[in-house]
Formats: structure tokens, C-alpha cells, sequence
């Protein structure tokens, strides 16, 4: 459950702030620390915010190991939350503090982080130079094992580089992967040596040598699950699947891709998603199901522009031509077409491509030169230290007394400066840090609650004709959407949490986790079951039986079974209108909340009705009707709500979306919402 998750999160991050207060060891508390700020995962402006405020106390303590592992863990957290630009910033700042306390290492590790960002942006020319970056610093510790393991992964990441850029060289591609999988055996490197095979076994699909793709890919498969590694175990499995796709056998590759996508989701990892995405539209563009291959490639689209991940998109277009090509919808298949020919030109052109021959070869004949200049260097160095050095004294104690100077007179003008402002200056600063940290606080509650509440876009998959208008009142909210599939049974449900903003919101949080256990976890779909057993979930968990709190929520669930053709409705106070050939009717729930409440506690009762084809059925919370607007500033009231689904019920369901919207807002006008809203509509 999301509760006992987060409660848990809580425990160990106390643990850790305990632990890190506690150690006088600078090292184990940088060590401490980074534990402390991935804690804050996976939302990655908490963690940039706890990084940052960590590495200020590093720096007042000179502690520079600190802050070199402060910044390389909000380089990394950068890269594995899809935020490229950001992790970019902060590995510029590593690898400077890191060459400051030479600390070849992080160094190292930083450039292999930079080359997989630029790969994951499709940007192949400065990931191929990054990687290539992190080999001399490598070279310069050839027996150490750890500078090995790096040496390999920079050698797996240009064959990833060379193998999938859209002008592929597959033998420099082999050429790296073999390299990196004898360093890796040679070192017993778990992680990598999983992941060259599976990247071994990808390559040889593209060339479609099977038998030598599959012999790598069942290593893969044998090896990730032997190792328990998650990430290893969704990319043996993705890339099995694509193996099993391209030999066109669409039922195994999708069953790969399914689990594949599991993993991915369960770890919140962004590119592994938007891969499941891609690959399993195409799965479903072999199997001639063209409508769930666009729903797919919409999902990847919408993925990666958000995370400005663009390698992806210009694939994603093309397929979305594909798929409109066959449907004989040449104009929309001519526009994805030319969108995917664009970006992949800015993305990768001939040019890049030389450029990347270029500093491959620049950093081979660098390596060469450096091995000359050494030799030659040692012959010199003892005439030129003493010049140096005497040189160097005399511009030294020129340069002590000027920054003397500088000093006192930096320091007076700013004793005088500070008399006078530092009381204004120490006040605006206090009122400002207490309402950023407050705003923050809330938008940080709105993104753990964005988190949790399911995608409304992926809702189509379930309903394909269907809308959701969810609009806060304020930052959060207490409304709340909800739907699954479970045993063939279609469940969604609008809800309205006792107050609205951060009281609502964690009402709302408690309402989806007890929705997700007893649907999901025990399969329980009957809609007044679901209200029982969420009622006394709600009242026990809230200990309502022991104080005055009389928190509660208001819902309307619906479950819809197309096998059986029925709608069964259960309600705490709200209701569910179904229309049918412009007629409305209407299931009224239980007059009693989910909850304690002063009245008699009773069952929730269940409502079921026969379904036809094109039954249009609405569920939503009281916010819409007790908004105040129009000419006279009165509430919209059911009525109009009424009139406002009879007359877009015959609408397709986004244009009903926006009339909703629309309708809403020009009665709101000038004066400010007064509820949360969540309006639901779809069609059986």
C-alpha cells in the first residue's frame, strides 16, 4: 500500500539523518548523505533541493569530498529520472571538484553518466566524445580493477553509440561490446557483463543472425534472473521479445514486453518505458491492431516530449505513419513522415557522423603524443624547475600583497554596506524562505499526489470513449479519479474528499490506497462491497470511533462488465445519470458518506442495470454544481448539469471534455473556484 510505503520511506530516512549527525568520519557522512538525498526519489526536485542544501554544509565545512559526492549523486538521480540538461549541469561541477582532489574515479564514472544522457537524447556525436573521455583518465591506473569496470562500461557505451545511431557501424559496434565483455569476465563485473550481453544479442537481431542473438539473449536472461538484478531482467526481457517479434512470433514477444514494462514501472524508470511503449505498439501494428499501436505510440510520444527524451520521437512518428499509411490516411501519414525525417536529420546527419570518426581518431593520436611528451619531459623538467620556481615566488608575493589590498578594501566597503541593510535584508530574507518553503511544501504534495492518481490519458485503454475534467481548487486536491480492470470487470470512480487543498489531498491519498487494496490486491469488484469495505477502512484507520474526527469522502463507482452487457452502481451521497437515447436516469447512492457519521451505520446498497450500445453514463463530485457564476453570481446547480449532458452527449468524448471545460469557466468568470471538480463521462 502507498501508506505503509511512505511511512516506511519516513523510518529510513530518519535512520539515516540519525546516522549521518551522528558520524564524525567526513567520508561516511558524504557516504550517509548520499543515501539521505536518493531517499527523496523518485521526485527529482526534492532530491535537487536536499543535494543543494547538503552540499552548502559541505562547503562551509571544506569537506570537498562531500561535495564531490553530493553533485555526482544529483548527476546520476539526474540521468536516471530522465532529467538530461540538469544532470549535465551538476556533472560539470563534479568532474571540477573531483580533478581538484584528483579522484580519478568519480571523474570517470561522471563522463560515462554524460555519455548516456547525450545517447538518451539521440544526441550520438557527444555521447560517443564523452565516453571516449572517460578511457584516458582509466588508462592512467591499468591494474586497479574498479578503473577496468569503468574502462568497459565506457567500451559497452560506444558500442551502444555506434550500434543504434541512424548511420549504425556495426563492426565498431562488435568491436567495443567484445572488448567490454572480456574486461568484464576478466573482472567478474555483474552488472555490465549482463548488460553486454543483452546488448550483443540485440545487435546480432538487427543483422538477423537469430541464432547467435538468441544464444547471447538466453545468457542475458539466465544471467540477470541468477544475479536478481531488476534492470537486467527488463532488458533481457525486452530485448528477448524484439528478437521474438522480428521472427513474427507476436504472442511471446508480447508477453516479454508486458513483463518487460512491469519492471520498468515498478522502478519508475522513464527510457525503460518509453521503450515497452514503442516496442509494444509495434507488436501491435504486426498483429493489424492498428488502434492499440497508435494508443501505444501516443503513450511513448507523450513520455518522451515531456522528459525531453527526443531520440525516441522521431521512431515514434514514424511509426504513426506506418500505421496511418495502411489505414489509407495518406495526409496524416505524410505529416508523421516528414516529423520523423526532420528530427532525425537535426538529431544525426552525415556531418555528425564525421565528427565522430574525428574525435575517435583525435583521441587516439592524443594518447600517442602524450606517450612522446612524457618521454621527452622528464629530460627537461629539472632545468626548468628552478626557473619556475624562482619565477614563481616572485609573482607569488606580488600577487599576496595585491589581493591584500584588494581585501581590506573589499572588507570595508562591505562592513559599510552591511550596517545599514543588514536588519531589512535579514527580515525579507526570513518571510521569503517561510513562503517558498510553504509553496514548495504544497507543489511537492501535488506532485506525490499527481504520482499516485492514474494516468487520465492511459484511461482510453479501459474506456475508449471517455473523459476526465479534474480541476483542483487549489494546488491539491480532494477530488480524486479512480479505475482499474479486474476480472473482466471495467471500475472507475469520481470521489470527494472532506475538505479541499493539503487536508483533502491527504484524504484523497488514503482513498486510493484503500481502493488499490481492496480491488487490486483482494479482487474484490462489486461496487457497494467496495463501499463497505472501504467505509470501515476509513473508520479505523482514522480512529473515528475514538475522537471527533469526522473526515469521510463522498463517491460514485461504477463497474462495467461487457461480457454480461450489465452497469452495476454503488453511491456514498453522489449519484450516477446514464442517458439513453437523450433520456436521462438517474441511480441515486446511499444518503450516507464513507466514514463516521451521526446516523445508523448501514450496508451500501448495489444498483444494476441492463447496457446498449452507445448508453452514455456520467459519475462526478458536487464541485461543478455549487459553482457560483453567471449574470447573477448563483450556483450552476444539478439542473444545468442536466441540460449540459443531454445537449454533448451525442458529442465525441474529447469535444465533450471541452464544452465541460468551457462551460465551467465562462459561468466561474472573474470569481474564484469554490470546490474541487472531477466530472467523469464515458460510453459502454
Amino acid at each position: 500500500m502507498v501508506i505503509t510505503t511512505t511511512l516506511s520511506a519516513f523510518k529510513e530516512r530518519d535512520s539515516l539523518y540519525k546516522k549521518r549527525n551522528k558520524t564524525t568520519d567526513i567520508y561516511q557522512k558524504a557516504l550517509t548523505t548520499v543515501d539521505l538525498i536518493r531517499s527523496y526519489g523518485p521526485n527529482f526536485d526534492s532530491i535537487e533541493i536536499m543535494g543543494n542544501k547538503f552540499y552548502a554544509e559541505f562547503e562551509q565545512e571544506k569537506n570537498k569530498y562531500g561535495q564531490m559526492l553530493t553533485y555526482y549523486t544529483l548527476c546520476r538521480s539526474g540521468v536516471e529520472l530522465a532529467k538530461y540538461e540538469l544532470a549535465r549541469e551538476y556533472a560539470i561541477k563534479t568532474i571540477s571538484i573531483a580533478n581538484s582532489i584528483q579522484n580519478d574515479s568519480i571523474v570517470a564514472r561522471t563522463w560515462l553518466s554524460v555519455g548516456f544522457s547525450y545517447y538518451s537524447q539521440g544526441d550520438f556525436q557527444m555521447g560517443i566524445g564523452s565516453y571516449l573521455k572517460a578511457l584516458p583518465v582509466c588508462e592512467r591506473h591499468p591494474t586497479e580493477v574498479c578503473y577496468r569496470r569503468i574502462m568497459a562500461s565506457a567500451y559497452n557505451g560506444l558500442g551502444l553509440c555506434f550500434s543504434v545511431k541512424p548511420f549504425p557501424n556495426n563492426d565498431k559496434a562488435l568491436d567495443y561490446y567484445f572488448k567490454a565483455l572480456k574486461i568484464d569476465r576478466e573482472t567478474d563485473n555483474t552488472r555490465d557483463l549482463g548488460l553486454v550481453l543483452i546488448r550483443l544479442g540485440i545487435l546480432y537481431t538487427s543483422l538477423k543472425d537469430y541464432v547467435k542473438a538468441e544464444s547471447y539473449l538466453l545468457d542475458a536472461v539466465e544471467f540477470a534472473n541468477r544475479v536478481n538484478m531488476p534492470v537486467l531482467q527488463k532488458w533481457s526481457l525486452e530485448s528477448m521479445a524484439t528478437l521474438y517479434k522480428n521472427k513474427s512470433d507476436y504472442k511471446k514477444a508480447l508477453k516479454n514486453y508486458y513483463k518487460s514494462l512491469e519492471i520498468s514501472k515498478t522502478s519508475n524508470e522513464t527510457p525503460g518505458i518509453i521503450s515497452s511503449y514503442i516496442n509494444i505498439s509495434e507488436t501491435f501494428f504486426g498483429l493489424k491492431d492498428y488502434h492499440v499501436a497508435l494508443i501505444y505510440a501516443d503513450s511513448a510520444h507523450v513520455l518522451s516530449s515531456r522528459n525531453r527524451i527526443f531520440e525516441p520521437i522521431f521512431k515514434v512518428n514514424a511509426l504513426r505513419s506506418d500505421i496511418f499509411k495502411v489505414q489509407r490516411d495518406f495526409e496524416k501519414a505524410l505529416e508523421y513522415h516528414k516529423k520523423s525525417v526532420d528530427l532525425k536529420d537535426s538529431l544525426f546527419s552525415e556531418r555528425s557522423n564525421n565528427n565522430i570518426q574525428e574525435i575517435e581518431t583525435r583521441y587516439k593520436t592524443q594518447k600517442q603524443e602524450k606517450e612522446l611528451i612524457e618521454q621527452s619531459a622528464e629530460l627537461k623538467i629539472q632545468k626548468e624547475k628552478s626557473e619556475k620556481q624562482a619565477a614563481q615566488r616572485n609573482v607569488f608575493v606580488v600577487g599576496i600583497l595585491l589581493l591584500l589590498i584588494v581585501i581590506v578594501f573589499i572588507y570595508w566597503q562591505y562592513q559599510q554596506k552591511k550596517k545599514a541593510n543588514d536588519i531589512i535584508q535579514s527580515q525579507k530574507i526570513l518571510v521569503e524562505l517561510k513562503n517558498k518553503d510553504i509553496i514548495d511544501s504544497i507543489k511537492y504534495a501535488k506532485k506525490i499526489q499527481e504520482a499516485i492518481l492514474p494516468p487520465i490519458n492511459l484511461m482510453t485503454q479501459i474506456f475508449p470513449e471517455s473523459f476526465v475534467f479534474y480541476q483542483p481548487r487549489d494546488i491539491v486536491s480532494g477530488d480524486f479519479y479512480w479505475y482499474t480492470i479486474k476480472n473482466g470487470n471495467k471500475i472507475i470512480a469520481a470521489v470527494d474528499c472532506t475538505g479541499h487543498s493539503v487536508p483533502g489531498a491527504f484524504m484523497s491519498m488514503i482513498g486510493n490506497a484503500f481502493l488499490n487494496e481492496i480491488v487490486n490486491e483482494k479482487n474484490v469488484t462489486k461496487p457497494s462491497k467496495i463501499l463497505d469495505m472501504l467505509n470501515d477502512r476509513v473508520i479505523v484507520s482514522l480512529k473515528q470511533s475514538d475522537n471527533e474526527n469526522k473526515d469521510g469522502m463522498d463517491i460514485a463507482i461504477v463497474s462495467v462488465n461487457e461480457t454480461n452487457q450489465t452497469l452495476e452502481f454503488a453511491g456514498a451521497n453522489n449519484p450516477c445519470w446514464y442517458y439513453r437515447e437523450g433520456i436521462l436516469t438517474e441511480l441515486k447512492g446511499d444518503s450516507q458518506p464513507i466514514g463516521f457519521h451521526l446516523g445508523q451505520l448501514k450496508s451500501f446498497n448495489s444498483q444494476i442495470i441492463k447496457t446498449q450500445k452507445n448508453d452514455c453514463v456520467y459519475i462526478f463530485t458536487d464541485g461543478y454544481a455549487d459553482q457560483f457564476g453567471g449574470p447573477k453570481g448563483k450556483k450552476f446547480k444539478y439542473k444545468q448539469l442536466n441540460d449540459l449532458f443531454l445537449r454533448v452527449n451525442k458529442l465525441k468524448f474529447s469535444e465533450q471534455r471541452k464544452v465541460v471545460k468551457t462551460t465551467f469557466e465562462d459561468w466561474k468568470g472573474e470569481l474564484e473556484q469554490v470546490d474541487d471538480v472531477c466530472v467523469i463521462g464515458l460510453k459502454i
